[in-house]
Protein backbone atom coordinates (compact mmCIF):
# COMPACT_ATOMS: atom_id res chain seq x y z
CA UNK A 1 0.00 0.00 0.00
CA UNK A 2 3.21 2.59 0.81
CA UNK A 3 4.43 1.53 -2.62
CA UNK A 4 1.26 2.06 -4.19
CA UNK A 5 0.78 4.97 -2.95
CA UNK A 6 4.40 6.46 -3.16
CA UNK A 7 4.01 5.73 -7.20
CA UNK A 8 0.85 8.09 -7.69
CA UNK A 9 2.34 10.69 -5.30
CA UNK A 10 5.61 10.43 -8.08
CA UNK A 11 3.05 10.18 -10.79
CA UNK A 12 1.38 13.31 -9.58
CA UNK A 13 4.92 15.30 -9.34
CA UNK A 14 6.37 14.41 -12.86
CA UNK A 15 2.37 15.75 -14.23
CA UNK A 16 2.83 19.16 -12.33
CA UNK A 17 6.42 19.66 -13.41
CA UNK A 18 5.38 18.37 -17.16
CA UNK A 19 2.70 20.75 -17.27
CA UNK A 20 4.30 23.53 -15.36
CA UNK A 21 7.40 23.03 -18.37
CA UNK A 22 4.71 23.38 -20.60
CA UNK A 23 3.41 27.19 -18.84
CA UNK A 24 6.80 28.16 -19.09
CA UNK A 25 7.25 27.50 -22.57
CA UNK A 26 3.61 29.20 -23.07
CA UNK A 27 4.45 32.32 -20.97
CA UNK A 28 8.00 32.60 -22.70
CA UNK A 29 6.12 32.59 -26.41
CA UNK A 30 4.13 34.98 -25.17
CA UNK A 31 6.89 37.40 -23.50
CA UNK A 32 8.61 36.87 -27.10
CA UNK A 33 5.36 38.46 -28.72
CA UNK A 34 4.84 40.97 -26.51
CA UNK A 35 8.69 42.07 -26.78
CA UNK A 36 8.22 42.00 -30.83
CA UNK A 37 5.49 43.58 -30.69
CA UNK A 38 6.58 46.39 -28.46
CA UNK A 39 9.55 46.55 -31.21
CA UNK A 40 7.03 46.62 -33.91
CA UNK A 41 5.72 49.67 -32.45
CA UNK A 42 8.45 51.55 -31.92
CA UNK A 43 9.08 51.44 -35.38
CA UNK A 44 6.35 52.42 -36.88
CA UNK A 45 6.81 55.30 -34.44
CA UNK A 46 10.53 55.97 -36.47
CA UNK A 47 8.84 55.35 -40.13
CA UNK A 48 9.60 51.69 -40.79
CA UNK A 49 7.05 50.57 -43.06
CA UNK A 50 6.15 47.02 -40.95
CA UNK A 51 3.68 45.13 -42.66
CA UNK A 52 0.17 44.89 -40.36
CA UNK A 53 0.17 40.62 -40.58
CA UNK A 54 3.51 41.38 -39.32
CA UNK A 55 2.04 42.84 -36.23
CA UNK A 56 -1.34 40.73 -36.03
CA UNK A 57 0.50 37.61 -36.58
CA UNK A 58 3.49 38.11 -34.22
CA UNK A 59 5.90 37.84 -37.30
CA UNK A 60 9.42 38.33 -37.13
CA UNK A 61 9.26 39.96 -40.44
CA UNK A 62 7.91 42.05 -43.04
CA UNK A 63 7.44 40.70 -46.48
CA UNK A 64 7.79 42.99 -49.78
CA UNK A 65 7.37 42.14 -53.44
CA UNK A 66 10.76 42.56 -54.98
CA UNK A 67 9.56 44.90 -57.50
CA UNK A 68 8.89 47.52 -54.83
CA UNK A 69 12.61 47.38 -53.64
CA UNK A 70 13.53 51.12 -55.06
CA UNK A 71 10.51 52.67 -53.07
CA UNK A 72 11.37 50.63 -49.85
CA UNK A 73 14.59 52.21 -50.57
CA UNK A 74 13.32 55.64 -50.93
CA UNK A 75 11.29 55.52 -47.71
CA UNK A 76 13.85 54.08 -45.79
CA UNK A 77 17.18 55.96 -46.57
CA UNK A 78 18.96 53.56 -43.69
CA UNK A 79 17.59 50.58 -44.84
CA UNK A 80 20.77 47.88 -46.13
CA UNK A 81 19.81 45.43 -48.57
CA UNK A 82 21.47 42.32 -47.40
CA UNK A 83 21.90 39.28 -50.42
CA UNK A 84 23.10 36.07 -48.79
CA UNK A 85 22.85 34.03 -51.86
CA UNK A 86 25.69 32.25 -53.21
CA UNK A 87 29.64 34.20 -54.63
CA UNK A 88 28.61 32.96 -57.94
CA UNK A 89 25.27 34.72 -58.02
CA UNK A 90 26.50 37.83 -56.55
CA UNK A 91 29.14 37.80 -59.34
CA UNK A 92 26.73 37.63 -61.94
CA UNK A 93 24.07 40.78 -60.92
CA UNK A 94 23.73 42.36 -57.82
CA UNK A 95 21.77 45.35 -56.27
CA UNK A 96 24.36 48.17 -55.99
CA UNK A 97 24.83 48.96 -52.66
CA UNK A 98 24.17 45.82 -51.04
CA UNK A 99 25.57 43.71 -48.42
CA UNK A 100 26.76 40.12 -49.49
CA UNK A 101 27.36 37.44 -47.00
CA UNK A 102 26.37 34.12 -48.17
CA UNK A 103 23.76 32.24 -46.25
CA UNK A 104 25.63 29.68 -45.07
CA UNK A 105 28.38 31.93 -43.79
CA UNK A 106 25.94 34.66 -42.36
CA UNK A 107 26.33 33.08 -38.57
CA UNK A 108 30.43 33.06 -38.74
CA UNK A 109 30.16 36.85 -40.59
CA UNK A 110 27.45 38.40 -38.41
CA UNK A 111 29.71 40.59 -36.36
CA UNK A 112 29.46 42.46 -40.28
CA UNK A 113 26.32 43.73 -40.00
CA UNK A 114 25.04 47.04 -38.65
CA UNK A 115 23.45 47.34 -35.09
CA UNK A 116 20.35 44.98 -34.78
CA UNK A 117 18.10 48.29 -35.03
CA UNK A 118 19.18 49.23 -38.16
CA UNK A 119 16.44 47.61 -41.03
CA UNK A 120 17.48 44.77 -43.10
CA UNK A 121 15.84 43.71 -46.60
CA UNK A 122 16.71 40.17 -47.06
CA UNK A 123 17.47 38.68 -50.54
CA UNK A 124 17.70 35.00 -51.19
CA UNK A 125 18.36 32.67 -54.54
CA UNK A 126 14.89 31.16 -53.37
CA UNK A 127 12.38 31.63 -50.97
CA UNK A 128 13.45 29.14 -48.25
CA UNK A 129 16.96 30.55 -47.96
CA UNK A 130 15.69 34.15 -47.72
CA UNK A 131 13.43 32.99 -45.27
CA UNK A 132 15.98 31.29 -43.30
CA UNK A 133 18.13 33.86 -42.96
CA UNK A 134 15.36 35.97 -41.75
CA UNK A 135 14.67 33.86 -39.33
CA UNK A 136 18.04 33.32 -38.21
CA UNK A 137 18.23 36.82 -37.81
CA UNK A 138 15.37 37.51 -35.72
CA UNK A 139 16.48 34.67 -33.38
CA UNK A 140 19.92 36.83 -33.10
CA UNK A 141 17.65 39.81 -32.34
CA UNK A 142 17.17 42.03 -35.26
CA UNK A 143 14.49 44.17 -35.17
CA UNK A 144 13.40 45.40 -38.63
CA UNK A 145 13.53 42.57 -40.97
CA UNK A 146 12.22 42.74 -44.58
CA UNK A 147 12.28 40.11 -47.17
CA UNK A 148 12.08 40.56 -50.91
CA UNK A 149 9.84 38.33 -52.19
CA UNK A 150 10.20 36.82 -55.57
CA UNK A 151 14.18 37.88 -55.05
CA UNK A 152 16.24 39.47 -57.75
CA UNK A 153 14.55 37.71 -60.31
CA UNK A 154 11.34 39.70 -59.76
CA UNK A 155 13.59 42.88 -59.44
CA UNK A 156 12.68 45.10 -62.87
CA UNK A 157 15.79 47.32 -61.71
CA UNK A 158 19.65 47.76 -62.99
CA UNK A 159 21.58 44.93 -61.09
CA UNK A 160 25.70 45.61 -61.23
CA UNK A 161 28.14 42.90 -61.45
CA UNK A 162 31.48 42.91 -59.45
CA UNK A 163 33.32 44.74 -61.94
CA UNK A 164 34.97 48.45 -60.98
CA UNK A 165 37.01 51.14 -62.27
CA UNK A 166 40.57 51.34 -60.69
CA UNK A 167 41.12 54.23 -58.76
CA UNK A 168 41.67 57.53 -59.92
CA UNK A 169 45.01 58.59 -58.62
CA UNK A 170 44.29 62.18 -60.21
CA UNK A 171 41.63 63.02 -57.41
CA UNK A 172 44.24 61.74 -54.96
CA UNK A 173 45.91 64.55 -52.97
CA UNK A 174 49.45 64.08 -52.05
CA UNK A 175 53.67 65.62 -52.96
CA UNK A 176 54.46 62.16 -54.22
CA UNK A 177 52.43 60.95 -57.15
CA UNK A 178 54.56 57.71 -58.06
CA UNK A 179 53.79 56.43 -54.06
CA UNK A 180 50.29 57.46 -54.83
CA UNK A 181 49.89 54.95 -57.89
CA UNK A 182 51.98 52.49 -56.21
CA UNK A 183 49.19 52.46 -53.26
CA UNK A 184 46.44 52.40 -55.70
CA UNK A 185 47.29 49.94 -57.63
CA UNK A 186 47.93 47.29 -54.18
CA UNK A 187 44.36 48.45 -53.05
CA UNK A 188 42.72 48.14 -56.40
CA UNK A 189 44.78 44.71 -56.66
CA UNK A 190 44.34 42.72 -53.66
CA UNK A 191 41.88 45.09 -50.97
CA UNK A 192 39.04 46.53 -53.01
CA UNK A 193 37.92 43.02 -54.75
CA UNK A 194 37.05 41.45 -51.39
CA UNK A 195 35.12 45.08 -50.31
CA UNK A 196 33.49 44.84 -53.88
CA UNK A 197 32.11 41.17 -53.53
CA UNK A 198 30.72 42.30 -50.23
CA UNK A 199 29.08 45.10 -51.93
CA UNK A 200 31.39 47.74 -50.23
CA UNK A 201 34.35 49.71 -51.49
CA UNK A 202 36.89 52.47 -50.04
CA UNK A 203 38.00 55.85 -52.01
CA UNK A 204 41.28 56.67 -51.58
CA UNK A 205 41.08 60.77 -50.33
CA UNK A 206 44.84 61.72 -49.57
CA UNK A 207 48.66 60.46 -49.27
CA UNK A 208 50.68 62.53 -47.52
CA UNK A 209 53.71 62.87 -45.44
CA UNK A 210 53.16 58.85 -44.82
CA UNK A 211 49.46 59.38 -43.89
CA UNK A 212 47.23 57.59 -46.17
CA UNK A 213 43.34 59.37 -45.55
CA UNK A 214 40.70 56.65 -47.27
CA UNK A 215 36.75 56.75 -47.06
CA UNK A 216 34.74 53.33 -46.89
CA UNK A 217 31.82 53.53 -49.27
CA UNK A 218 28.94 51.29 -49.88
CA UNK A 219 27.80 48.88 -47.68
CA UNK A 220 31.42 49.20 -45.68
CA UNK A 221 30.13 52.65 -44.51
CA UNK A 222 28.35 51.55 -41.07
CA UNK A 223 29.69 47.96 -41.40
CA UNK A 224 29.72 46.37 -37.81
CA UNK A 225 33.70 45.19 -39.00
CA UNK A 226 34.62 48.70 -40.51
CA UNK A 227 36.75 49.87 -37.57
CA UNK A 228 38.27 45.80 -37.65
CA UNK A 229 38.48 46.00 -41.31
CA UNK A 230 40.65 49.26 -41.51
CA UNK A 231 42.53 48.74 -38.46
CA UNK A 232 43.61 45.06 -38.57
CA UNK A 233 43.64 44.93 -42.57
CA UNK A 234 43.63 47.80 -44.66
CA UNK A 235 45.96 49.24 -42.18
CA UNK A 236 48.21 46.33 -41.46
CA UNK A 237 49.11 45.56 -44.91
CA UNK A 238 49.84 49.18 -46.10
CA UNK A 239 52.12 50.32 -43.67
CA UNK A 240 53.84 46.67 -44.12
CA UNK A 241 54.13 46.86 -48.23
CA UNK A 242 55.15 50.57 -47.68
CA UNK A 243 57.77 51.04 -44.74
CA UNK A 244 57.87 54.91 -45.55
CA UNK A 245 54.05 55.02 -44.71
CA UNK A 246 53.23 55.93 -41.17
CA UNK A 247 49.29 55.67 -40.93
CA UNK A 248 46.05 54.87 -42.08
CA UNK A 249 43.36 57.58 -41.17
CA UNK A 250 39.50 56.21 -42.00
CA UNK A 251 37.87 59.47 -42.76
CA UNK A 252 34.24 57.77 -43.35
Amino acid sequence: MTFFVSRQRANATINEETALAALRAQLETVQQRLDRLASHVAGLSQGVPIGVEVILEGKGWTEIPADRIDDARGRLPELLILDVRSDVAWEHGHLEGAKHVAAQELSRRLHELPDRFRPLLVIGASEDEGRLACRFLMQEGYHYLFYADGGLAAYPGTLKTSDHPPLDVTQVTGSDPALIARVAALLDRDVRPALVRDGGDLELLSVDDGVVQLRMVGACHGCGAQTMTVQQGIRTYLLHAFPELKAVQDLT
